[in-house]
Order: structure tokens, then C-alpha cells, then sequence
């Protein structure tokens, strides 16, 4: 009896009590691949393609080299990723029509005008990863 009265005063263990004292799983942001190709294009632009290693990319996401690799199969592809973004950028922003004017009445020269106004605004808010376009000597 006094065994029985021992067990019956002892805590109970649940899983809840041992999941509460353990940290919450880490889970990917869901914008990882979005984090990773920001970091590689503004490595590849300070420092060009052979500067950089996909170690140090990862090293700055916080990501270790190999769960890079979950992402891009290869640094090439991760290169050809910041340049096709950045490319596409500047396509839509002189592509996209101007919001202060009235496309329709704009002569060739204002459109112009326009497009490289666009491409300006363009380049400078990407001014950190501008650099893609530089040759990288060996």
C-alpha cells in the first residue's frame, strides 16, 4: 500500500510537460530562396563571381552550405538567378507605364525620356546588386 501511495504522488510526465520545455522547432521562412539570391547578388556585385563562395552565401543567410544547395543546384545557378531578377527589373520598370502622365499623349521623346527615367529609378533602388553586369577578370 505504501508503494501504491509512492507511484500516486509522483508528477506525471506528459508529452505536453516535455514539449513545453523544449524550443520550438526552427522552420524556413518561406521566403529562404528569396533571402539566399538577395545576399548572392549583392556578394557577386561587390566582389564578382569568383570572389565569392557559396559557403560565405550561405554563411550570411545563416544556412549552412549544403542547405543551400536544397535551393540551387549550383552556384552558376544561383549567379544566373540574380541576373535574370535583376534583368526582369529593369524590363517591368520601363515596360510599366508612367502613373504621373498620360501615356497616350507622351511623342517619341517623352517616351523616352520615360524609359530611361524608369531604368534610372530602376538601377538605383538596385544600386547593391547593380554590379552583376561588371566583367569579372580572373
Amino acid at each position: 500500500m505504501a508503494e501504491q501511495a509512492q507511484v500516486e504522488s509522483r508528477p506525471s510526465r506528459t508529452r505536453a510537460a516535455d514539449d513545453s520545455n523544449r524550443p520550438a522547432p526552427r522552420r524556413r521562412p518561406k521566403n529562404r530562396k528569396a533571402q539566399i539570391a538577395t545576399v548572392a547578388a549583392e556578394a557577386f556585385s561587390e566582389r564578382g563571381y569568383h570572389g565569392v563562395s557559396v559557403d560565405e552565401i550561405a554563411a550570411a543567410v545563416g544556412i549552412s552550405g549544403p542547405a543551400l544547395y536544397r535551393h540551387f543546384p549550383n552556384k552558376y545557378a544561383l549567379f544566373l538567378h540574380a541576373v535574370t531578377a535583376l534583368t526582369e527589373a529593369l524590363q517591368a520598370a520601363v515596360a510599366a507605364p508612367d502613373p504621373d502622365s498620360d501615356a497616350a499623349g507622351l511623342g517619341p521623346q517623352d517616351e523616352l525620356d520615360r524609359q530611361l527615367l524608369a531604368t534610372i529609378r530602376t538601377s538605383i533602388d538596385n544600386r547593391r546588386t547593380g554590379g552583376l553586369y561588371r566583367w569579372d577578370r580572373r
